[in-house]
């Protein structure tokens, strides 16, 4: 049997089972009301928490105490999507919403937009960001630092697409043809697009991340039931990634051959909780187990090359940004 030791000063959940295999910390930091952690790369973590009534771009190394609020000055609202070792990508409202590369610090910012009415990063490398321009639609884009960099990835036919993920020399997202939305790969040019699908047996597609040959994300069925999906390089490719159990799965992160998301159906009694999986649905562990007892849903966003996991739990203390830390 699990038991769970709440350590309040530390905001940690330590399970000390033989078989424990994460600790959960909370990121959530003093004064703000709400956090998400939606991203997580060298040992940093990224998203937002709300003071004010406004959502401000959060950074985390690993503890709440090491938060730093990145919106910058005169902005009215700001979100990290995105983080790496060096960098951290998202969009602010200073008015208008524009494309942001931070480098730590709410002052040390690149503004990408670059003649669009509004832009949004999703991801980011060393070399790259990845995310869309709003001209008359949504444009898939890829940057390499500064707005003059921009590169539309948007595919012929298409009427809307974005860049959700970006990996080496490779980028994921979506394109919107007639009614149907397809997950995408490309190689930094429009005339590299690969459709990954949907199959005949999906209504939709998206692929929201990208690791080494693998995409992530979801699939939706014709009956509007979403599903975790994972490709590699092809539509053939396609793993359906949902469980027995789960009416809804979706996977937001992918690395190391380990996928990381969220669903919900009756496995978990209608709630929503953070999933990863290894490539197969039956491969699929639930991160809620190790989560206080009086958390009720919890999502998982994001995955650093250690296996450390990033994502939100709502408790009874308020939804909080939390990272899950494996165990040896």
């Amino acid at each position: 049997m699990k038991k769970l030791v709440h350590l309040p000063f530390l905001a940690l959940c330590i399970s000390i089972s033989a078989l424990a295999q994460y600790t959960v910390v909370d990121l959530h930091p003093a004064g703000y009301v709400t956090s998400l952690a939606l991203a997580i790369g060298g040992g940093q973590q990224a998203g937002w928490a709300s003071i004010g009534g406004q959502m401000h771009a959060m950074l985390w190394s690993g503890s709440a105490d090491t938060a730093v609020d990145l919106n910058p000055a005169g902005c009215v609202s700001s979100i990290a999507r995105g983080v790496n070792a060096m960098m951290q990508v998202g969009s602010a409202s200073c008015p208008g919403e524009h494309a942001l590369l931070w480098r730590g610090a709410p002052d040390n910012f690149v503004d990408l937009n670059d003649g669009a009415s509004s832009s949004r990063a999703y991801a980011t490398t060393d070399a790259t960001q990845g995310g869309m321009f709003l001209l008359g639609g949504g444009r898939a884009a890829i940057w390499a630092g500064s707005p003059d960099t921009v590169t539309l990835l948007h595919p012929a036919g298409s009427s809307a697409s974005e860049v959700h993920g970006v990996f080496g020399g490779q980028q994921a997202g979506f394109a919107q043809f007639g009614n149907s939305l397809h997950a995408m790969l490309w190689s930094g040019t429009p005339d590299s697009a690969v459709d990954l699908g949907p199959s005949s047996a999906y209504q939709d597609a998206q692929a929201d991340a990208i690791s080494a040959d693998q995409q992530a994300g979801y699939v939706v069925t014709f009956d509007l039931g979403r599903h975790a999906a994972l490709w590699t390089g092809s539509a053939d490719s396609l793993v359906d990634l949902n469980p027995s159990g789960f009416s809804n799965t979706q996977a937001t992160a992918v690395l190391n051959d380990q996928q990381v998301g969220f669903g919900f159906g009756t496995a978990t009694g209608g709630h929503t909780h953070a999933l990863v999986w290894s490539g197969t649905a039956s491969s699929v562990l639930d991160l809620h187990q190790f989560l206080p007892g009086d958390c009720t849903d919890s999502y998982a966003s994001g995955i650093d090359s250690d296996g450390t996991i990033a994502g939100r739990g709502q408790c009874a203390s308020g939804t909080h940004a939390m990272i899950w830390v494996p165990q040896p």
